[in-house]
């Protein structure tokens, strides 16, 4: 199950995703709770919420409990199109990395916008109806996150950073 997970992660981007851990430690609890509040593990008494954002200091493991998410076998079940990636930082090229994910995506036409309207728009569409786990790491500031706020209804979006304010707004 988990060679399938690997693989199919590798077919909508090569490199995209990182690496799963080698081995994540106390985390089992945390993990369970973000794949029911994406909607990978539905208890009748919660709620999938279209974007989950995971707050903590530098160096908690945000960005390691989301690579492994992105393998875990039950958002593969709910995410069957796939999980995209983007880790920002903090001076992002958020033209470019919109970009990658129209590549993933299979829309190449996407290199020929030349504004974040317009590939949010093109990324929008190609996401319409699909299930994926749109995954932004690493948010500085909330204005980068904004734009990757493109996925349709059966779309799920998990947002880190280390940041109170940039959790807040988002």
């Amino acid at each position: 199950d988990t060679e399938f997970v690997m693989n199919k992660y590798a077919i909508v981007h090569p490199g995209i995703v990182p690496f799963p851990p080698a081995i994540i430690i106390g985390r089992d609890h945390d993990l369970e709770i973000l794949k029911e509040k994406l909607g990978a593990k539905v208890k009748t008494t919660s709620v999938a919420q279209a974007t989950t954002i995971i707050r903590g200091w530098p160096g908690a493991g945000k960005s390691t409990i989301a690579s492994a998410l992105a393998f875990d076998p039950d958002i593969a079940r709910a995410f069957p199109d796939g999980v995209l990636w983007v880790s920002l930082g903090q001076e992002p090229n958020i033209l470019s990395e919109m970009a990658s994910w129209g590549i993933a995506l299979g829309r190449d036409e996407i290199l020929k916008t030349n504004s974040i309207q317009g590939t949010q728009n093109l990324l929008a569409s190609a996401l319409r109806n699909k299930r994926m786990l749109l995954i932004v790491d690493d948010v500085w500031q909330s204005e980068h996150a904004i734009p990757f706020n493109v996925g349709g209804p059966g779309c799920k979006t998990l947002v880190t950073t280390r940041l109170n304010d940039v959790a807040r707004e988002l």
